[in-house]
């Protein structure tokens, strides 16, 4: 009968730990992995260099401990610290320190270097973060810590949408999917400037919300525009265009060889410009990991439908470039 109990006990306790170490994974992070850094947040990964500065005198690197005292496993010297020193970037919180984890994509984030010193970019990395995709599990935690379908938090939102490109049933049928998927309530109405480009206007959703319509949206190119004379008085406004006329560049930058490239095959329903090449930037192409899609911020959402088909990038906001999305992969 003991050994009956020990058996039922050690099982129990098994399935515990399971349960703790899965619900850990969902949890906000920070970890340390051969010698890199990187922030788990609601998630997404983010690669920090070891020299960035979190507070005015302080770098990443030296809150973590070294020497004899790494040695004795003492991975941080004071967690707290830390912790709270991140929370000042990150509004819903790092909640623990990890070490070792597997990485398979990253996201750069946005830098400045004052004096020499590199910083976080505040007011990009603001920016930055409410562009970031939603948690794959379709779920949002709201005030009371209360678990509620994502889905739900745009029901009765205020969608504005308006044809641009004179495709007749457009806006409709846009508009008809969204309520589908979302409960939200929109008016569709021919826009008074034509275009083919797709734009979207943000007046009040969350970030959250935002990823949410975007990942909904059946349209293959989408254009930030900052406008807030547009249909103020809606909470969202989605200018469709005609993704098929749009004259907006995807150039692949690939080390394979002509017609085995990855990326063009996946990307097949993009008109795409590739160049079969060595380096990027005087790096060698064949050594990258990852994926990487280099994007204007106004394009963020561009990049990442492709970034969500591709699978495994690194996407990299990029100002210098206009008007396109580049990707450089060795495949």
């Amino acid at each position: 009968m003991k050994k009956y109990l020990l058996i039922v006990m050690s099982f129990v306790f098994l399935l515990s730990c399971f349960d703790n170490s899965r619900q850990l994974k969902d949890k906000n992070r920070i970890f340390r992995t051969a010698g890199k850094y990187y922030v788990y947040y609601n998630g997404n990964t983010m690669e920090m260099p070891a020299n960035l500065y979190i507070t005015g005198d302080k770098k990443l690197e030296d809150y973590y401990a070294k020497g004899w005292l790494k040695n004795l496993n003492i991975e941080v010297m004071n967690k707290s610290e830390l912790l709270n020193d991140l929370d000042k970037y990150f509004p819903d919180g790092i909640d623990y320190i990890t070490t070792n984890e597997n990485v398979t994509g990253t996201i750069t984030i946005p830098l400045m270097t004052v004096d020499g010193k590199q910083y976080i970019d505040s007011i990009k990395f603001e920016k930055f973060l409410a562009t970031l995709p939603a948690k794959g599990s379709g779920k949002a935690t709201v005030e009371g810590d209360t678990t509620v379908n994502a889905n739900a938090l745009l029901k009765g939102k205020k969608i504005e949408i308006l044809n641009a490109g004179g495709i007749d049933g457009l806006a409709k049928k846009v508009g008809d999917e969204l309520v589908q998927k979302f409960g939200v309530v929109y008016t569709a109405e021919n826009y008074t400037k034509e275009g083919s480009m797709n734009y979207v206007i943000n007046h009040t959703l969350s970030p959250g919300e935002v990823n949410q319509l975007i990942e909904g949206l059946n349209l293959k190119y989408i254009k930030v525009l900052d406008d807030p004379t547009v249909k103020p008085e809606a909470d969202f406004v989605i200018i469709t265009g005609d993704d098929a006329n749009i004259e907006f560049s995807i150039e692949v930058m690939t080390a394979a060889s002509e017609g085995n490239s990855k990326v063009t095959t996946l990307l097949n329903g993009y008109a795409l410009q590739t160049k079969q090449t060595e380096t990027y930037k005087e790096q060698k192409i064949a050594d990258k990991k990852q994926i990487e899609i280099y994007y204007n911020p106004f394009d963020v959402y561009t990049a990442q439908k492709i970034a969500k088909i591709l699978g495994n990038v690194k996407l990299i906001e990029d100002t210098a470039i206009q008007n396109k999305i580049l990707i450089v992969s060795k495949d």
